[in-house]
């Protein structure tokens, strides 16, 4: 699988036949993330973790990107966590990334107009 992005070296997870659900349950199954109800699953996956430590890191010039997405609405008590994500082959594909304890449900900020991924 070739990774490619305007920014960061990601794909999307049903690159790899991965659903939003699988990929919750592998944080829940195999790292024992407690996801609760009110969390995100992205639906990119980082080539290496030192991609996905480039995305969290990045310096984003006005106007952020991440401004008006989804990774802006954590909330009071929220966190956000990755892990190495694995294809129905056991095969590790990439690093996926969660936000958990989110103030309120994911669907929630989609109703107020967020977006899931940068801009």
């Amino acid at each position: 699988m070739e990774f490619r992005s305007i920014q960061f070296n990601s794909t999307t997870i049903d690159q790899f036949g991965l659903t939003k659900e699988e990929v919750a349950q592998q944080f829940k199954n195999i790292y024992g993330y407690d996801l609760g109800t009110n969390y995100y699953v992205s639906d990119h996956i980082f080539k290496t973790k030192s991609d996905l430590e480039d995305f969290l890191d990045a310096p984003f010039e006005e106007p952020n990107p991440l401004e008006g997405s989804i990774w802006d609405a954590v909330g009071a008590d929220g966190l956000d966590t990755a892990a190495l994500i694995y294809d129905a082959n056991g095969n590790a594909v990439g690093w996926g990334h969660c936000l958990l304890k989110m103030d309120e449900p994911a669907q929630y900020y989609f109703d107020e107009g967020l977006t899931p991924w940068i801009k």
